[in-house]
């Protein structure tokens, strides 16, 4: 196996049960994640995640290919747990573009026929590889839990420079790209209720996009001003009435998290 990760940054999880002993080796460098089936403009670059799958049994060769599989839903499993992104397009990473898997056995005690995620040896293979992986990328790419809001909006392709960038198109608002971006910045790190607010706002944009909402919700654009104002303060709705809502259609930002930043921004002013 090729990686551009440490090696020393590998985890090693080993786990045995009723005579079935699992060993998993991994690296995982996750700066390219993808999201299978999405449109990747890349070939190869560095950052990988490398699986290595032992057991101490006899499997058959279907049961091979089910563990290769079960390791394989493990180590998205792992991707979704820490909330890593696709570098393309800002979505869930299901792996990365260079991610190699290798699932060998003894063969040694009596012949195994299942390999799913129900099985014995696929339960102890997807708790290793779903350890494993999370212990290595935290090793070579550091925190992982608890990280900035403004990482997690940038991992999601939403830089609060490019929030404030579209955000000058307020006019009610009176405050340039600068201004607007130390703004947004300092609120984010002091209000942890309108950090958490807007992260929900951005949740129920992926929702929207993936046509999650309920259709009985009613309409998108009403919805999700609605949404927006749950935050508001007198003054913010002042201000809100007295903008044109047509202004609003020139902010280029998912409708949920529009909204969200808007009153969050007409608050801390």
């Amino acid at each position: 196996m090729i990686t551009a990760a440490k090696i020393a940054n590998m985890s090693m999880v080993t786990k045995q049960k009723n005579g079935i002993a699992i060993n998993v080796i991994a690296t995982a460098g996750c700066s390219h994640g993808e999201s299978s089936g999405e449109i990747i403009d890349a070939n190869q670059a560095p950052g990988t995640i490398n699986i290595i799958v032992i057991l101490n049994g006899k499997p058959t060769d279907s049961c091979l290919v089910s563990l290769f599989l079960t390791a394989t839903e493990a180590k998205t499993a792992a991707m979704i747990d820490y909330d890593i992104r696709s570098r393309y397009t800002g979505d869930f990473a299901t792996g990365t573009i260079t991610d190699s898997l290798s699932v060998a056995s003894t063969n040694n005690g009596e012949t195994m026929e299942l390999g799913g995620p129900a099985s014995p040896i696929g339960q102890l293979v997807a708790t290793c590889v779903r350890q494993a992986v999370k212990e290595a990328a935290t090793k070579q790419d550091g925190q992982r839990l608890g990280r900035p809001i403004a990482k997690r909006l940038k991992e999601r392709r939403l830089p609060i420079e490019k929030i404030a960038q579209e955000l000058c198109k307020v006019q009610s608002l009176g405050l340039d790209e600068k201004t607007l971006t130390a703004k947004l910045e300092k609120t984010l790190q002091s209000d942890s209720l309108s950090a958490l607010f807007l992260l929900a706002a951005v949740k129920m944009d992926e929702d929207c996009q993936k046509g999650l909402i309920p259709q009985d919700f009613g309409n998108i654009d009403s919805l999700s001003a609605k949404f927006g104002n749950l935050i508001s303060n007198q003054k913010s709705a002042s201000m809100d009435q007295a903008e044109s809502k047509d202004k609003y259609v020139e902010v280029n930002l998912p409708p949920f998290t529009k909204q969200a930043l808007i009153n969050i921004i007409q608050n801390a002013i």
